[in-house]
C-alpha cells in the first residue's frame, strides 16, 4: 500500500489474521505463507530482498548415509542452488521444464557416485506492481505496469478501462487493448484510445499465462482538454539477417480520429555509439544507401573519410582537401582548391540511382 501516513497512535487492541474486528464481516479464505508487521516504511530494494526471499523455498533436500558433512550438484537451473552442508536446494528460477540434476556426497573417506535427480519446476502466475497513467490527453492516455515475474512462459498483458471500475473481470468494462506478443519483465506501456474529453475513468490491468493470471489495483485518472502527441513503445529488431531485420514496435494511442503516420529512423551502430546518427535517415533511404560522406562533424582532413553509410565504402584523399569548420549553418565543409591533385576517390559501386549533396 502506498500513499499511506504513519498512524499517530500505534497502541491497538486485539488484531486477527483470517477476520475482521468486527464480528458480522466474512471470514478470510486463502492461503497464506508468510505475513509480516514492520515499524518503518520499507524501500523498493527491500520489497524486492523480501520477494527473493519468501519464494526460495527448499524444492530438494538431499540425503546420504554414512555421515555425510558436504554435498554438491550440478545441472541445476539458473536461480537455484544447494547449500553444501546441508544439502538444501533453494531457491527462485523462472526456467520451466524438468531438470536431470547430479548429486554427490562427502564425508572424510571421500566423495561419492552421482546419484541423477529430476526436478520438475511448473510455470506460476505473472506477478504485477507499480500502475501509473502517462502522456494524458483529450482522448486517450497510456496506462505503465512494472511486470516482476512472467512466471516463467509467455505472458500477456491487457488494460482494461472505462467510467467505472467493473472489478477484477473481463466483463463490463467500456473497452480494452492489449500488446501483440508476448512481453518480458520491466515496465511496460499499454494505450488506451476513443476517450473523451475531461472525463473521469478507471482501468485495471491484467497480465495472464498458461498457469493463469493477476490484476492490479483500480486506477483513475481524467482525460485532458487539449490534444496530445501520439505514444509509441519499441521493442528489439528480430529476423536479423544479414542486410536485414524486423523491427517491432507498437502505436499505444493517439488522440484525434485520424491515423498517426509511423517512420522507421535507423543508423549503424557504429554512428550511434560515436554520436554520427542521422536523425532523417528513413527506411525508403536507408536499405539503398551506398555510400556516405559527412563533413559536418570534422575538424580536420585526414587520410581517409569515414563511410558513414555502414558499406565500408571509406574515400581515400589525395593531394591538399581542406575542413573548415563552421562554415555554413555552423557545419564543417569539405573544401577543394579546384586544383588537379585535390580530389577523395573510393572504390566503384554499381547501380546507382541518385546522388545528394
Amino acid at each position: 500500500v502506498t500513499g499511506m501516513t504513519v498512524p499517530d497512535v500505534v497502541s491497538r487492541s486485539s488484531q486477527y489474521i483470517g477476520r475482521s474486528s468486527t464480528s458480522w464481516e466474512a471470514y478470510f479464505a486463502g492461503d497464506l505463507d508468510d505475513f509480516r508487521l514492520y515499524g518503518s516504511a520499507l524501500s523498493t530494494t527491500d520489497i524486492e530482498a523480501i520477494f527473493a526471499e519468501t519464494s526460495a523455498g527448499v524444492h530438494y533436500q538431499a540425503q546420504a548415509l554414512n555421515n555425510p558433512t558436504g554435498f554438491s550438484a550440478t545441472g541445476l537451473p539458473v536461480g537455484l542452488s544447494i547449500d553444501p552442508i546441508t544439502g538444501a536446494i533453494t531457491g527462485h528460477t523462472t526456467e520451466v521444464g524438468d531438470h536431470n540434476i547430479s548429486l554427490s556426497a562427502s564425508n572424510l573417506s571421500g566423495t561419492s557416485e552421482s546419484k541423477t535427480v529430476r526436478i520438475t519446476v511448473t510455470p506460476q502466475k505473472p506477478l504485477l506492481t507499480t500502475i501509473a497513467t502517462n502522456s494524458i490527453g483529450s482522448n486517450s492516455a497510456t496506462a505503465t505496469a512494472t511486470l516482476l515475474e512472467t512466471g516463467g512462459v509467455d505472458t500477456t498483458l491487457e488494460v482494461f478501462y472505462g467510467s467505472a471500475d467493473k472489478g477484477e473481470t473481463v466483463i463490463g468494462w467500456d473497452s480494452n487493448s492489449s500488446l501483440p506478443n508476448a512481453q518480458n519483465t520491466g515496465d511496460i506501456e499499454l494505450g488506451m484510445s476513443g476517450l473523451s474529453a475531461n472525463t473521469s475513468y478507471f482501468y485495471r490491468i491484467h497480465a495472464s499465462n498458461s498457469a493463469g493470471s493477476t490484476w492490479s489495483d483500480a486506477v483513475s485518472f481524467t482525460s485532458g482538454v487539449q490534444l496530445q502527441p501520439p505514444s509509441i513503445s519499441s521493442g528489439d529488431a528480430s529476423n536479423i539477417a544479414g542486410t536485414s531485420a524486423t523491427t517491432n514496435g507498437n502505436l499505444l494511442s493517439f488522440d484525434g480520429s485520424t491515423q498517426p503516420t509511423i517512420t522507421l529512423y535507423y543508423d549503424t551502430e557504429a554512428n550511434v555509439s560515436s554520436g554520427r546518427t542521422d536523425p532523417f535517415l528513413p527506411l525508403s533511404l536507408g536499405n539503398t544507401l551506398k555510400i556516405w560522406l559527412d563533413a559536418s562533424e570534422l575538424s580536420t582532413a585526414g587520410t581517409t573519410w569515414t563511410d558513414k553509410s555502414g558499406h565500408g565504402n571509406h574515400a581515400t584523399k589525395n593531394g591538399s582537401p581542406t575542413v573548415v569548420t563552421n562554415a555554413q549553418n555552423g557545419l564543417s565543409v569539405m573544401r577543394y582548391s579546384g586544383a588537379n591533385s585535390d580530389y577523395h576517390e573510393w572504390t566503384d559501386l554499381t547501380d546507382i540511382r541518385t546522388i545528394f549533396w
